[in-house]
C-alpha cells in the first residue's frame, strides 16, 4: 500500500484588465494509477473576486459575474473545500484515463492453459510413454487446481499441498509434481499471461514416504532364477546382465543380435513400437559369452529366421507387453522367493552390483545407457568397449557361482 502524501494548495492573486484582482487557487493531489504508481495531478479554478477599494460590481466583466467576492482567507477555505471534494474523483479520473480501450482479457484457469497452451507446444516432442507418464501427474494437478484462474494460484497453496501429499507420495513422485506445476506457471509468465511467475521459488518438501531404491542381493538372484525356467530364465538373465529396459528388451529383433552383445535402437510401449527413452539409450550393449550362446541357440530353436523377426514374439507373434510379462511371469516368482522385483529393481541391482565389484562407473553408465547432460556423448557408442564387457562378464558370472 502507498502512504498518502499531503495535499497541499495556494492562492494566485491575477490581476485584470478592468483593475479587478482574481483569486485563483492551485493544488496538487496524489493518485494511483493504473500501474500501482503514484502520481502527482495538477488542479487550478478561479475562486472569486477579492475584495478590496473597489470591488464593483459594475467594473466586472460580463464573464465574470458569476464570481463572488471573496477575501483572501475565504478563499482558503474554498480551496480546502474543493480539495476533500474534488481528490476521490480526481483518483477515479486518473484510473480511468490509463485504462486500456480494448476489451479486458481475463486470465484463464490453470486447467484450460494446460488445455489450450501448455500441453499441445509438448505434443510431438515426447516419446508416447512420456506423454502417458507426464497426463498422470497432469491430471492430478488439475483435479486439484484446474479450476482456479492462474493469477490466483499462489505459493503458500500449492506448497502446502504439497506437504499434504507426503503422506502418500514418494520424494520422487512430489519432485514430479512440483516440476509440472512450475513449468506451467513459468510458461504463462513467459507468454505475459502472468504479469509474474507465483512458483519461481516453490519448494519440494520432504517425503514421509521414501522413494523405492532397493536391489537384490547376489543371493536374492539366485533364488529368483531357481523359480525361472526356459525362455522366462532367458529373459530375466538378458535383464540381469545387460540391464535393458523392459521395452528395449521385448521389442529386440534379430537383426539386433550382433557378435558380443545386443544392438538396442527401438522400444516396445503400450503396444507400440518407438524410440528408446534417451538418445544416449540407442547404443550396443554386452553380453556374457555364456549367455551369449544360449540366446544363439534360443533362435536356432525358435522361428527367428528374418532380421525383423521378434526375439521373444507373445503367441501373436508381437512383441509382448512388459507389464503383462511382470504380473504373470516375473511377480509370481518373485513372491516365491521372498523377494521385491520390478525391472527397475534389476536396473538398480546391476548398477549397484557391478560397481560393488569394482566395475568403473563408466563402464556401468555405458551399460546401462543413463543419460545426462554431462555424460550423453560419452556413453552414445555403438561399440562394446572391453571394460563394459569384463564387467558384464564379473556380474554375470557371480551370478551363476
Amino acid at each position: 500500500m502507498h502512504r498518502p502524501k499531503e495535499v497541499r494548495g495556494s492562492i494566485e492573486e491575477v490581476a485584470t484588465a478592468t483593475g479587478q484582482t482574481k483569486l485563483k487557487a492551485h493544488w496538487f493531489i496524489y493518485v494511483v494509477n493504473a500501474d500501482g504508481q503514484q502520481v502527482r495531478a495538477h488542479r487550478s479554478k478561479v475562486l472569486g473576486i477579492k475584495k478590496g477599494a473597489n470591488s464593483d460590481l459594475e467594473s466586472v466583466k460580463i464573464s465574470d459575474e458569476h464570481l463572488p467576492f471573496l477575501t483572501k482567507d475565504e478563499a482558503r477555505l474554498e480551496l480546502a473545500r474543493l480539495i476533500k471534494e474534488e481528490a476521490p474523483a480526481m483518483v477515479e479520473r486518473a484510473i480511468a484515463d490509463r485504462q486500456p480501450t480494448g476489451p479486458v482479457l481475463l486470465v484463464p484457469t490453470l486447467g484450460q492453459f494446460v488445455d489450450d497452451t501448455w500441453l499441445p507446444s509438448r505434443r510431438g516432442t515426447w516419446r508416447r510413454n512420456t506423454e502417458l507418464t507426464a497426463l498422470i501427474f497432469l491430471n492430478l494437478i488439475k483435479e486439484k487446481w484446474g479450476a482456479v484462474p492462474l493469477d490466483k494460484i499462489t505459493e503458500p497453496a500449492c506448497a502446502a499441498w504439497l506437504v499434504e501429499s507426503t503422506v502418500k507420495r514418494s520424494g520422487s513422485y512430489l519432485h514430479k509434481l512440483r516440476v509440472y506445476l512450475r513449468s506451467i506457471t513459468s510458461e504463462a509468465f513467459d507468454r505475459g499471461v502472468l504479469q509474474r511467475d507465483p512458483l519461481r521459488r516453490l519448494k519440494k518438501p520432504l517425503a514421509q514416504k521414501r522413494t523405492d531404491r532397493s536391489y537384490l542381493t547376489v543371493d536374492e538372484v539366485h533364488r529368483l532364477r531357481l523359480e525361472l525356467k526356459g525362455r522366462d530364465l532367458l529373459i530375466l538373465d538378458l535383464a540381469l546382465a545387460t540391464g535393458m529396459r523392459p521395452g528395449e528388451l521385448f521389442a529386440l529383433k534379430l537383426g539386433d543380435v550382433q557378435d558380443n552383445g545386443l544392438y538396442i535402437d527401438e522400444g516396445y510401449t503400450r503396444g507400440k513400437m518407438e524410440l528408446p527413452k534417451t538418445r544416449a539409450s540407442i547404443a550396443a550393449v554386452a553380453v556374457p559369452a555364456g549367455l551369449m550362446t544360449r540366446l544363439r541357440v534360443w533362435i536356432a530353436e525358435g522361428k527367428c529366421r528374418f532380421p525383423q523377426d521378434i526375439l521373444f514374439p507373445s503367441q501373436a507373434g508381437t512383441p509382448i507387453h512388459s507389464e503383462h510379462w511382470r504380473k504373470r511371469i516375473l511377480a509370481p516368482a518373485a513372491k516365491l522367493a521372498g523377494v521385491k522385483c520390478t525391472f527397475q529393481v534389476i536396473r538398480r541391482t546391476v548398477a549397484t552390483l557391478s560397481i560393488a565389484q569394482g566395475t568403473s562407473v563408466k563402464s556401468v553408465q555405458a551399460q546401462l545407457r543413463h543419460a545426462s547432460a554431462q555424460t550423453t556423448m560419452d556413453v552414445y557408442a555403438q561399440i562394446v568397449t572391453e571394460s563394459q564387457r569384463a564387467g558384464a562378464e564379473q556380474l554375470f558370472a557371480s551370478m551363476l557361482a
